[in-house]
């Protein structure tokens, strides 16, 4: 039962990508950021 609420919450998680350099919040299919042109982008699961 309690595995079943964990994967009932786990489908409404927000996903983020973010510069690592700066912040920016970027598009999944980014591979620059645009603000700093850096190329550590970050992926965020919540």
């Amino acid at each position: 039962m309690f595995g079943r609420l964990v994967a009932a919450l786990r489908d409404d998680r927000a996903v983020v990508h973010e510069c690592r350099h700066c912040g920016t919040t970027v598009e999944p299919s980014t591979v620059g950021c645009p603000a700093c042109e850096s190329g550590d982008i970050a992926r965020y699961e919540l």
